[in-house]
């Protein structure tokens, strides 16, 4: 029983350090990140400050060698929580669910809120107008 109790208060207080994301800048309504600086198949977090100062905060993950993941740091179960990335896994920050690689950029579950992005010119490239659609979910109004 001490031990349940122990495991138990561990999660419950357990923390995650997590480096801050990194702030972007719109050239022309675009955020475009270099495709080579996300290459690595490691999580990276980003945002962008929105109109209204809300920082939208958004994730690229390499999924394959050919594919990206891309989403807003959110998801519908959770809101805006956040994904951090353990052992070469992306986990949710709130449920600690594990999500698979493959699925991130697409609805359903504890999956990263869908971001649209275009790769142009080795740039991965994403419009703010797309990232203020999304700035509702980091208001917390």
């Amino acid at each position: 029983l001490l031990a349940i109790h122990t495991l138990g208060r561990e999660w419950a207080e357990r923390s995650v350090e997590i480096p801050p994301p990194t702030r972007m800048e719109a050239t022309d309504g675009v955020i475009g990140l270099v495709s080579n600086t996300v290459d690595d198949g490691h999580l990276h977090r980003f945002f962008y400050e929105a109109s209204d100062g809300t920082a939208v905060r958004f994730i690229v993950i390499r999924k394959s060698a050919t594919a990206f993941g891309v989403g807003l740091d959110a998801c519908d179960v959770c809101g805006p929580t956040g994904y951090f990335e353990r052992d070469g896994q992306v986990i949710c920050l709130l449920c600690d669910v594990v999500m698979n690689k493959s699925t991130i950029g697409f609805p359903g579950g504890c999956n990263p809120v869908p971001l649209a992005w275009r790769l142009e010119a080795g740039k991965l490239l994403v419009n703010t107008s797309d990232l203020e659609a999304g700035a509702w979910r980091f208001r917390g109004d």
